[in-house]
């Protein structure tokens, strides 16, 4: 984890490798594969879990991912200061995701009334894609701060932690994954930020559009 915090400062994305253990890989998918069978939200050609971390036991050891000293850790080396979890967790299965931040999105603009291009505003996502995406482009892509022409597919491995700034612009897989390798496509997302304002700003309309999903997730089931 050399370097990371100025890594994320200059580029907006880092890749630490190796934090997951392999023989954790099978043991993930199949707590995903069984989880979203049962209950999820469909969306964008693929089904998402909204809010998930530490309130879903269903998910076994990927319930409390979010305090794993190997994640918190690399939270440590990025934002160097006092931190706090975002609230903010996804799981997608199989979903396409074009260009875009994370920054809240227009309609929930009025949570955060601070200045996201502040210098107060450090909020992170750490990133799990637990397939191998060393050799094909279907994992994460990035437009780097420093060259924000350019656009850079990251070659994860499973085991792959990825970090970013959720300023930079990024997107997912455009065409179906699971269609060429016959096995689900999964991201995890984990949100921190510094403890301040821009945060709980952040968090605020985080947890509004989570509980709207998990409300659309539940009602769905319900019919």
């Amino acid at each position: 984890m050399n370097n990371i915090y100025e890594t994320i400062k200059s580029v907006g994305f880092s890749v630490v490798p190796n934090v997951l253990k392999e023989d954790e890989i099978p043991i993930f998918r199949q707590l995903c594969d069984r989880y979203i069978s049962s209950t999820h939200l469909p969306y964008d050609g693929g089904k998402v879990v909204p809010g998930w971390a530490g309130v879903t036991p269903e998910l076994g050891e990927l319930n409390n991912l979010h305090k794993d000293p190997r994640v918190t850790k690399i939270v440590d080396e990025t934002l160097k200061e006092d931190w706090i979890f975002a609230e903010h967790s996804d799981l997608h299965q199989n979903k396409l995701t074009g260009w875009h931040d994370d920054t809240l999105p227009p309609r929930l603009s009025h949570f955060q009334t601070l200045n996201v291009q502040d210098e107060g505003y450090k909020i992170i996502k750490v990133c799990f894609l637990l397939q191998d995406h060393s050799d094909n482009d279907y994992g994460l892509w990035f437009r780097p701060f420093n060259n924000s022409s350019q656009e850079v597919c990251v070659r994860s491995n499973p085991t792959d932690a990825i970090v970013f700034d959720q300023r930079i612009a990024h997107r997912g897989q455009e065409v179906q994954y699971a269609e060429r390798y016959g096995h689900h496509r999964y991201l995890i997302t984990l949100g921190y930020g510094l403890n301040n304002r821009y945060t709980q700003q952040h968090i605020a309309g985080t947890e509004f559009r989570q509980n709207e999903q998990r409300n659309q997730m539940m009602a769905y089931y319900k019919d």
